[in-house]
């Protein structure tokens, strides 16, 4: 029951970014969308960063999927929104084949994980192309809390 829960948990919270996501996305040029791109089979756990901890169970992942063409989302869109968008896929492979850790305080570390790895992304995309000076300050401040943050949870996994 409680994998079922987490199982629930992870879906939820992945399907939450993902409709924040589309809400600020154009629409107009969605024909053909598939969610192909983030099935969670054994592969994806082999290009995953994370430590084995986090990945221990992702196994009850295998074969749920859903990731859209990316390619075909990122048509028309600006280069420095292709730069932010480009990472999300695997964020949320890796958010999700991590949160099934049987500990719910190492799933949360784990998840966490990927999750400032995607800040991280978006922040430096947002460093390269950003136009507003508060905006890129905001930025660095982000990539400064993201990677101190990034490395205490993995000193905190080692430590279990």
């Amino acid at each position: 029951m409680k994998t079922f829960k987490t199982l629930g948990l992870a879906i939820l919270f992945a399907s939450t970014a993902s409709i924040a996501m589309a809400q600020g996305m154009d629409h107009s040029n969605m024909d053909g969308m598939s969610m192909d791109g983030m099935s969670m089979d054994a592969d994806a756990n082999e290009s995953s960063d994370l430590p084995e901890i986090c990945l221990e169970n992702s196994d009850h992942m295998a074969g749920m999927s859903m990731d859209m063409d990316m390619g075909a989302m990122m048509e028309g869109m600006s280069e420095g929104h292709q730069a932010m968008m480009a990472d999300m896929g695997a964020m949320h492979n890796d958010m999700m084949a991590a949160m099934m850790a049987e500990d719910f305080d190492v799933a949360f570390i784990c998840g966490m994980i990927p999750h400032h790895q995607g800040a991280l992304a978006m922040a430096n995309a947002a460093l390269e192309y950003a136009e507003d000076e508060w905006v890129k300050e905001i930025a660095q401040e982000i990539v400064d809390a993201q990677e101190r943050e990034i490395s205490e949870m993995l000193e905190w996994l080692e430590a279990r």
